[in-house]
């Protein structure tokens, strides 16, 4: 049983005119969230069952009609975000903008050593993953290498190729450039 009546007979009333009204699915579940559960009394599961959601949605959907009801604006408004960063956005502006004067000047820049700096700064490791993703949000791009080196040698590479692929060559190197360069 609900602990007030008079405020939750206010709402079925509310929803009985909004469901009229509504122009989305959205706002007919919401309407319709309270109505079963509090006209009909059916369970959130059943209600969910009905609506098409989970228990915890109708659930939810009823926060938000009352919510917003009440005057207190969207739930869904504080949905979203960037919950699990190692950084702010500007945080990460200042980080990398040491690289970028690298780049500027002429130098590569190599992921590996944006990586190294960037898990000595926040003081654990990362994949590499995350280093791209970082790069990719502030627009930075890789730098394509040539199809030919302007110094090649033929000669030398006839004579690799007779000698065959050392054992190990390791990872290439990949570097990449800010916006703008």
């Amino acid at each position: 049983m609900p602990h007030n009546l008079k405020k939750t007979d206010l709402f079925v009333k509310s929803a009985q005119e909004q469901v009229r009204d509504a122009s989305d699915v959205y706002s007919i579940r919401k309407c319709l969230a309270i109505l079963l559960v509090n006209k009909l009394r059916c369970t959130l599961e059943d209600s969910g069952a009905i609506l098409g959601v989970s228990a915890a949605t109708v659930k939810r959907l009823r926060r938000e009609f009352q919510s917003a009801s009440a005057g207190e604006g969207s739930l869904r408004a504080n949905w979203g975000g960037r919950r699990r960063s190692f950084m702010t956005i500007e945080e990460e502006k200042v980080f990398l903008s040491g690289f970028t004067e690298k780049a500027k000047s002429g130098e590569l820049v190599i992921i590996a050593a944006i990586r190294e700096s960037f898990e000595e700064k926040i003081g654990r490791e990362v994949p590499p993953s995350t280093i791209t993703r970082l790069l990719d949000r502030h627009r930075w791009r890789k730098l394509e290498p040539e199809p030919r080196h302007p110094d090649e040698d033929k000669l030398a590479q006839a004579a690799f190729k007779k000698k065959g692929l050392p054992k190990r060559l390791g990872r290439p190197v990949i570097s990449w450039l800010p916006p703008g360069l």
